[in-house]
């Protein structure tokens, strides 16, 4: 994690800015068409001479087969046309027109009309890097028929609104007849202003490419019709929500939902949430929910968060899109002694190259935080490298937004989503025949799986998993329990990292917590099992209804399983006080000195680079950690860190010499197909 003490290559680093600004300032002509093919599939088509390169979709178009390589004459003599130049004019902008329909890079660079901000003139729309981003996933959810979901996390501007609408516009004109949709805000001015990109494209429409116009419907306000069409369009506002009952929408853009106030009857949270649940999960159907990021823990943060959780397209769910200042082109500034510059990169420019900024870029930045005397929280808020800087609050996150980077670009989807099975669901026998089954249904009480228990081949791996649990609530707003499992085998190499192997979460009965943990400590090679004993003192913790439900059920579990598992956690406690002798009891007693030691440790891995998270939902937790008023570790009002609890107690463990013994392998093939029994051993103390 920390830039100290390495070594620079001075023409690597410049090899490498090279390339980032040729990828991020590159020449794109949406008229000939992207040869990059960034936004959609394309292939080149010869027209009357001219390659260019057109949508894969529209090459099944009769008229493409035709014309594909044959000079226009011979295309005209073909449909018994005279081969003019006013006919091959006509043929060449039917062709364009079909083009429309398909290309909307093409289109917004010929039809869609805006005020260029910096000269005001009316110019048409050339995409800029990141609205073709931004139209990539639009484009990429339409073409595989699934309904159109994105959520946007906005930066400096950079056209996010500007393409939501001219692409909500092109499916009115040329998909989607009788579409209807509505622009929602914060207040009715936000949306009126949104929305009038859309009046002055329709006023500025060229008359060649299609007979359009925009009217009042039945005399309303705030709703317009496109007649040729038969689409509505229909602006609100979040504080006066009401004329959105009346019509069925088909689309819907919510802006600056972050910011939405509550109402009389409800939230803005639950509006926005009620809004974009009312469009039809259907092909064609399209919400986008932007906002600048207010602080972590309210609705779009978490939308946010849900979105960033996983890869995989589904129907319905929505797809981020971030687009930072470092890929905007007018954040550049130029640099005259590169190796000067690179010697003089603080430890947070170096994170910032790393997310993928030019030298130029950071020297724009560097200077425009100077000329304008900002600190570091204006900064951030304003120009963020990342999705996460941009959701940071004004309070004392325990884990900076450098580590929560670092955190996440180890993340990955498991290789397994299920539960663990035995031959009984408690008791003895739910120790015997051990079996994982996949089910990615489940979402209250999964198992999901990175790594598999499996030793190298020839290998025996001793020491090798630890299994921490956190006992959490039966009622389903309570934290959940958490059985989170760590893999130890790096940890033989010199400067080695900690990873996570696998985690179970869910509300369940505490008795059959208890032997869910024994399965999956059995399944892991009969890793150490370590159980957090109690809960910290209920005077730190927040009122709140289920206080009985999330309460100290340590002895619960222990009591269950101490007898039939033997490889669980003891720890020294208090000597007694008639002997005085050292006692032991089983499970980790998390108490105000013990929590700092294991967060500690958790913080000083992750910053050396030394454990390596899997979990994307961990990751979200750790993002809402922060230090109180007091200095106590917590998590933001309102969210959970129960597998915050869990991870750092593994971390701390795992590197613990005197905790845990020493990773070792045994290369003895024989040995490793031997099965050994757990020894029944009773409980001497709690």
């Amino acid at each position: 994690m920390s830039t100290k003490n390495i070594s620079v290559d001075y023409k690597e680093i410049i090899k490498e800015n090279n390339a980032r600004k040729a990828l991020y300032y590159r020449d794109y002509d949406p008229i000939i068409g992207d040869k990059e093919c960034e936004v959609i599939p394309r292939a080149k088509v010869s027209i009357d001479g001219v390659d260019y390169w057109l949508p894969l979709q529209m090459l099944k178009e009769p008229i493409i087969k035709v014309i594909d390589g044959k000079p226009f004459d011979e295309v005209l003599t073909k449909f018994r046309e005279e081969p003019t130049k006013e006919n091959k004019s006509y043929l060449l902008a039917d062709i364009m027109l079909l083009r429309y329909k398909y290309d909307f890079e093409f289109w917004t660079a010929t039809c869609f009309y805006i005020t260029d901000k910096l000269s005001k003139k009316n110019i048409t729309l050339t995409l800029n890097l990141g609205q073709r981003q931004l139209a990539k996933e639009f484009e990429r959810q339409r073409l595989v028929r699934i309904p159109i979901r994105v959520i946007i996390t906005k930066a400096r501007q950079w056209g996010g609104s500007t393409c939501t609408q001219a692409y909500m516009m092109w499916l009115q004109l040329y998909h989607y007849e009788n579409w209807h949709s509505a622009i929602v805000a914060k207040v009715n001015n936000q949306s009126i202003n949104i929305r009038a990109m859309i009046t002055k494209a329709m006023d500025f429409y060229p008359k060649d490419a299609g007979n359009f116009t925009m009217k009042s419907f039945e005399g309303m306000l705030n709703t317009k019709v496109i007649p040729e069409r038969g689409c509505r369009i229909t602006i609100s506002s979040a504080e006066n929500p009401e004329n959105l009952r009346s019509y069925d929408f088909a689309m819907c853009h919510l802006s600056e939902v972050a910011t939405w106030p509550d109402t009389a009857t409800k939230s803005g949270d639950d509006l926005a949430q009620s809004i974009a649940a009312a469009i039809p999960d259907e092909e064609g159907t399209f919400v986008v929910k932007e906002s600048t990021a207010k602080g972590v823990g309210g609705y779009f943060h978490d939308e946010w968060l849900h979105a960033t959780s996983s890869d995989k397209i589904v129907s319905g769910k929505d797809i981020p899109v971030f687009v930072g200042w470092q890929k905007i082109p007018m954040y550049t500034k130029r640099i005259g002694n590169y190796k000067k510059f690179i010697d003089g990169l603080s430890e947070y420019n170096w994170w910032q190259w790393r997310q993928g900024a030019t030298l130029e870029g950071i020297s724009w930045y560097n200077n425009y935080k100077v000329s304008k005397r900002w600190n570091d929280f204006q900064m951030k808020s304003e120009f963020p490298t990342t999705a996460d800087e941009a959701f940071q609050t004004k309070s004392g996150k325990y884990l900076n937004d450098y580590m929560i980077e670092y955190l996440r670009s180890t993340c990955k989807e498991p290789m397994f989503i299920g539960d663990i099975r035995g031959a009984a669901p408690i008791g003895k026998e739910a120790l015997d025949n051990i079996s994982i089954e996949a089910d990615d249904s489940i979402e209250d009480g999964v198992l999901k799986i990175w790594k598999m228990p499996k030793d190298p081949e020839g290998q025996r791996v001793l020491n090798r998993f630890i299994v921490v649990v956190d006992i959490g609530g039966l009622h389903h707003k309570s934290d959940r329990s958490v059985i989170s499992v760590f893999d130890r085998i790096g940890l033989i190499r010199a400067n080695g990292a900690l990873e996570r192997a696998a985690i179970w979460y869910g509300h369940i009965d505490h008795d059959m917590l208890a032997w869910k943990a024994a399965q999956v400590a059995t399944f892991y090679n009969n890793a150490l099992l370590v159980i957090e004993s109690n809960t910290l003192d209920t005077r730190d913790k927040k009122a709140s209804d289920d206080m009985i439900d999330v309460g100290d059920h340590s002895y619960t579990v222990l009591n269950e399983i101490s007898e039939e598992y033997i490889n669980m956690y003891i720890r020294a406690a208090t000597p007694d006080k008639v002997s005085q002798k050292t006692t032991y009891k089983y499970g980790w007693h998390m108490n105000r000195k013990t929590k700092y030691q294991a967060y500690d440790a958790y913080r000083s891995k992750i910053r050396d680079g030394l454990y390596i998270e899997r979990c994307n939902e961990a990751v979200n937790e750790a993002s809402y950690l922060q230090l109180n008023r007091r200095g106590q570790i917590e998590a933001q009002q309102g969210k959970r860190d129960d597998i915050q609890d869990t991870t750092a107690i593994g971390v701390f463990l795992a590197f613990d010499p005197y905790e845990m013994s020493m990773v070792r392998i045994i290369n003895d093939d024989k040995s490793r197909k031997k099965k050994k029994k757990n020894n029944k051993v009773r409980a001497s103390s709690f």
